[in-house]
């Protein structure tokens, strides 16, 4: 049953407990996430990031369309999760496609251009109904190893308060999640 994150964290929330989130790069470890999932009647997010694709683990254009498609077959709810997109045109492929959540990851580049492309990966989700959650702050080192720049605690704190500010509406309205630091998440805005 294909769902979105936005739906996947109302059960987490009704339940009371965590769901589990799963880079799927290839088949095999699809298939056995999601018979876990199933066999333990527990939602689940699977993942492609876009990391994968640029370590020549798998293309997004190929593995996507299996992931929704087990995806919907499933007996549980699932969310088709694009994680780190952190170039606006693959985050939109991955839309197109049929993703039904996508992460956009401007932790990079400055708090100015992460508010502005964030707001536009909004704009692209609505048109698809995906949920969106974004990346601000810093968090060490990516997946390839590589130092983020201005990685300062401070400078981290003023960004997420601006971050709020900017997004309360779009947060209220339930369009936009978003992930600050390592590992914490705010739902609320």
């Amino acid at each position: 049953m294909l769902v979105t994150l936005k739906n996947i964290l109302k059960i987490a929330e009704a339940k009371k407990s965590a769901i589990g989130s799963f880079n799927t790069p290839n088949f095999e470890s699809l298939k056995a996430v999601l018979s876990a999932a199933e066999e333990l009647d527990q939602p689940v997010i699977i993942m492609h990031a876009q990391v994968h694709e640029e370590r020549g683990l798998c293309r997004m254009d190929e593995i996507a369309p299996i992931m929704l498609f087990m995806a919907d077959r499933a007996s549980v709810p699932v969310c088709v999760h694009l994680d780190h997109g952190t170039d606006l045109d693959y985050v939109k492929k991955g839309l197109r496609l049929g993703f039904t959540s996508v992460m956009y990851d401007g932790s990079v580049l400055s708090f100015e251009e992460n508010l502005a492309n964030t707001q536009m990966v909004v704009s692209f989700a609505k048109q698809t109904g995906a949920s969106v959650e974004a990346e601000i702050g810093c968090m060490g080192k990516r997946e390839t190893e590589s130092q983020y720049p201005g990685c300062h605690a401070r400078r981290f704190r003023r960004q997420r308060r601006g971050f709020q500010k900017s997004h309360s509406q779009r947060c209220a309205q339930g369009e936009l999640l978003y992930i600050y630091g390592h590992g914490r998440r705010q739902g609320d805005c």
